[in-house]
């Protein structure tokens, strides 16, 4: 069973795992370009979103600053909002 498995299964894992810490890069990067982004660029924060989640409804909006620990194990529905400072803590599935 890989750290990841452990992790998602809620059992002990060591997060310093190679492919944890990929997902951990990748979620940081892309949390980064999203806080970055401006008022005007709705269309590019909604692409940083759709490759940062799991999963993206119709309708959403999130307002930056924004993180996370991983992204890929977040989905998120149709209608979603969430305010500035949100933080998602996404060591297991979050929908």
């Amino acid at each position: 069973m890989s750290e990841k498995e452990r992790m998602l299964a809620g059992e002990l894992y060591i997060a310093q795992d190679e492919e944890l810490a990929a997902d951990n890069r990748q979620s940081r990067k892309l949390t980064r370009l999203f806080n970055t982004t401006t008022e005007e660029q709705q269309e590019y924060r909604k692409e940083l979103i759709a490759r940062l989640f799991e999963q993206v409804g119709e309708n959403y909006y999130i307002e930056p600053p924004f993180r996370c620990d991983y992204g890929c194990n977040i989905s998120i529905g149709d209608n979603f909002y969430a305010n500035y400072d949100c933080i998602i803590l996404d060591v297991n599935k979050v929908h």
